[in-house]
C-alpha cells in the first residue's frame, strides 16, 4: 500500500490525501480505521472513541431525526435539547430539514427521505456534536456543491481536530496541511500545502 512512509501528524494537522482511481486511498484510510488489517508497519491512533469516521455515504440507522444527529449515541449527547440539535441543524446548512420535521422524534427512511448533500451534512452535524481528536473523511463532502463543502470545511477547521481526509477537489487544499499524492504502486509524495485555513 504504501512503501518508508514516517508520518506524524500533530494535534490539530490537516493531511489531505490525493491519487488517482485505485490508488489505495481507501484502503489506507481503512487501515487507520482498524478495518483492514496493516500488513507491516506501526500505527499509534487517539483511542478509538475519540475518532469519527465520515464516510461518502454516512450510515444513517432506523430511528428519528433525533436518533441520526446523535448517532452513534453518547451518553452525555442524549441530555441535549431540541433547541441545540436544530441549532446545530442551521449551523450546517439544515435548517430547511429542521422546517420540513418540526418534531425531531418523527421517525423515517432517512437513507430514502434525505438528499446525498443533506445526509453528508448530517455527516458534519455528528461531528460538531462529538468534538473527536480525530477525524477521518472519505470524500465527505463530494455531494455538495462548493460553496456548501466551504462553509462545512470552515465548521471542521474551527472545531480543531487533527483531520485525514480523502478527496479529488482541489478545493480542499485550502483546508489541510500537507498532501500525501499516492501513486498507486506503493510510492508517494508528501508535501506541504501553503497557508492553509
Amino acid at each position: 500500500l504504501l512503501e518508508g512512509l514516517d508520518l506524524v501528524l500533530d494535534a490539530g494537522q490537516r493531511l489531505l490525501i490525493t491519487g488517482p482511481s485505485g490508488s489505495g486511498k481507501t484502503t489506507l484510510l481503512r487501515v487507520l480505521c482498524g478495518l483492514v488489517p496493516a500488513a507491516g508497519g506501526r500505527l499509534q491512533l487517539p483511542p478509538p472513541e475519540r475518532i469519527l469516521v465520515l464516510p461518502q455515504q454516512p450510515f444513517l440507522p432506523l430511528g428519528s431525526l433525533r436518533d441520526q444527529i446523535l448517532f452513534p449515541a453518547a451518553a452525555d449527547a442524549s441530555a441535549l435539547g431540541d433547541g441545540a440539535l436544530r441549532h446545530l441543524m442551521e449551523q450546517v446548512g439544515l435548517a430547511a430539514l429542521a422546517e420540513r420535521y418540526p418534531d425531531l422524534g418523527q421517525e423515517e427512511d432517512w437513507s430514502r427521505v434525505l438528499s446525498g448533500g443533506e445526509q453528508q451534512r448530517l455527516g458534519f452535524a455528528r461531528l460538531l456534536l462529538r468534538r473527536p481528536a480525530l477525524v477521518i473523511l472519505d470524500e465527505a463532502s463530494g455531494a455538495l456543491d462548493l460553496p456548501a463543502e466551504e462553509a462545512l470545511y470552515g465548521l471542521l477547521v474551527a472545531a480543531g481536530p487533527t483531520v485525514v481526509s480523502v478527496g479529488h477537489r482541489p478545493s480542499l487544499r485550502a483546508f489541510h496541511h500537507w498532501e500525501l499524492a499516492l501513486n498507486g504502486g506503493g510510492g508517494w509524495r508528501l508535501a506541504p500545502i501553503l497557508a492553509p485555513a
